[in-house]
């Protein structure tokens, strides 16, 4: 574990490559001053209230007292501008010790911005939550460690933050089911033996359309087992192949997560009424895994694969932004 730790710190050939992000940062900076100046005029319209309501991507229109209305606009301006200055500074100093006769440059540290969107700061960020969680979690070394991907149907920008509050709120009560806080009769899933889990979220998009999905590590009694993977359904195919197929764990998760988002009673019957549901896969978990539990929400082009599809449209940072 000691050597997988030294392979995530940031080293000179890391911080030297950054170079490459300032194209990408800089369309980020344009955004946020078009996001400023979007504000600014709000503040001055003479009915604001639907406008900054759609700005947040809200479906009701701010009715509240008027200087109430522009007091939250103008502390939001104030967050919007503060981004834009931490970000036009990112990474611009570099701290090094100098050792001239050896011609030597022992890099330090720099300043980063911390902000979701900085190509800078992604990786950094991500580093720094596998430096303090991996330790934690190596104290369960001698546990089952499973891999759970939840996902759902693709949503629209406007819907993307009730969505992405609805997975988090559901994921919980996903976990009161695994640990026995709620029980459903006649189904044994709170005798797998799950003794905790982290979560993360990502959300990848495509034009208008959002796909946020949990990337979650469970860590289970050593006699869990996935079981044999042995069911094949539509999420099985992928360019009209199977390449995957199921367990029973993972097909009673899928419709779990599914009657959980509808928001309709968890019981036995509903599960065996169900003829299928979300996609959910489950996997023993593997060092590599680290890296998808904990990167960054999104990638600056919304694919999946990373593979590059231009760089994210205003209306995809703003709806990002605010969800």
């Amino acid at each position: 574990m000691i050597e997988f730790l030294k392979q995530i710190e940031m080293d000179f050939q890391y911080l030297n490559s950054v170079a490459t992000n300032i194209d990408y940062n800089e369309s980020i900076l344009d955004y946020y001053a078009v996001l400023q100046a979007e504000m600014r005029g709000l503040q001055q319209d003479l009915d604001p209230a639907v406008k900054w309501s759609r700005l947040l991507l809200e479906e009701k229109p701010f009715d509240g007292p008027l200087h109430k209305l522009h007091a939250e606009m103008k502390a939001e301006e104030k967050k919007v501008y503060r981004k834009l200055d931490t970000m036009s500074r990112c990474n611009q100093k570099w701290y090094l010790d100098v050792y001239q006769d050896a011609r030597i440059k022992d890099f330090k540290k720099t300043h980063l911005c911390k902000d979701k969107f900085c190509n800078n700061c992604k990786k950094v960020k991500q580093a720094s939550r596998m430096q303090r969680f991996i330790p934690e979690i190596e104290a369960f070394k001698d546990h089952k460690k499973i891999h759970l991907v939840l996902t759902l149907p693709n949503c629209s920008g406007p819907d993307l933050p009730d969505t992405i509050k609805l997975i988090f709120t559901k994921f919980q009560k996903l976990t009161e089911y695994l640990s026995g806080t709620k029980k459903i009769k006649g189904i044994d899933i709170h005798n797998w033996g799950y003794n905790g889990a982290v979560r993360s979220l990502e959300v990848t998009y495509k034009k208008h359309s959002y796909h946020p999905h949990l990337h979650v590590l469970l860590v289970m009694d050593k006699r869990f087992e996935l079981g044999k993977k042995q069911h094949v359904n539509s999420f099985s195919k992928k360019y009209g192949k199977v390449q995957r197929m199921f367990s029973d764990k993972e097909i009673l998760i899928q419709k779990i997560w599914y009657l959980l988002l509808n928001s309709i009673k968890v019981t036995k019957q509903a599960i065996h009424d169900l003829e299928i549901g979300y996609s959910s896969m489950m996997d023993e978990f593997k060092e590599g895994d680290y890296h998808e539990l904990f990167k960054y929400m999104t990638k600056g082009n919304g694919s999946e694969t990373g593979e590059a599809e231009g760089l994210m449209t205003y209306d995809n940072f703003k709806t990002l932004y605010f969800a």
